[in-house]
């Protein structure tokens, strides 16, 4: 029996010249998939509890 896919939702968009190389300097020993995807993660989070803070 096969397990559920976790990530079934897919993006695609541009960035700036020079990302790509950021990325892979930054992300260490995490799969760059792993590394974007907590990226993301964190930036959601973070807005959120920007937006609730707001009077």
């Amino acid at each position: 029996m096969t397990r559920p896919k976790e990530f079934t939702e897919q993006l695609a968009f541009l960035v700036k010249e020079g990302t790509k190389e950021r990325i892979e300097s930054a992300r260490g020993n995490v799969k760059t998939a792993d590394f974007l995807r907590q990226a993301i993660d964190d930036a959601i989070a973070k807005a959120r509890r920007s937006s609730r803070n707001k009077p």
